[in-house]
């Protein structure tokens, strides 16, 4: 039985790295605590929410996470739907947009956004750039409010 101890790997040629499907190649994250941004929009807008990441590789995983910590949705039949884009393109499911939050109670609604998403048709070693957009449903003026915690964006490339 032999023990292979290694201080450091180094890529042997440049630009091929080290690849082992699975594991995370790089993440990237904007922690930031922002103000707030508001639309009254029914049509998606960008919030000025974004973060660029360039892959390594172009079959590789890129895993989107967003957290907002506080949304604001003011009256009954008020929603907040939000939606990621990549380099203008909306990652949507089945078309629909990936965050959507309902007032239906009446009284203003202050939960938190949070939208995680799988980017497997990127093909690219081109920069990625992914932005946050949202839109409200019923014309109101819905907000994206920060409320003491950070905000975050952060992509990971997952190596295929």
């Amino acid at each position: 039985m032999s023990n292979l101890n290694v201080d450091s790997i180094t890529e042997k040629t440049t630009g091929n790295g080290v690849h082992i499907p699975g594991h995370v190649i790089q993440c990237i994250s904007d922690d930031d605590a922002r103000g707030w941004t508001s639309t009254t929009s029914t049509s998606l807008v960008a919030t000025g929410i974004s973060l660029s990441i360039t892959p390594k590789f172009a079959n590789s995983v890129i895993l989107v996470d967003f957290h907002f910590p506080m949304v604001h949705v003011p009256t009954t039949g008020s929603s907040l739907v939000a939606a990621i884009y990549r380099n203008g393109t909306n990652l949507g499911l089945s078309g629909y947009p990936q965050g959507f939050i309902h007032n239906s109670n009446g009284a203003p609604q202050y939960p938190s956004v949070k939208i995680e998403c799988r980017d497997t048709s990127h093909n690219s070693t081109s920069a990625l750039t992914y932005e946050v957009y949202f839109r409200t449903t019923s014309g109101d003026n819905v907000h994206l409010t920060h409320n003491g915690s950070d905000t975050h964006l952060k992509l990971w490339e997952i190596a295929q």
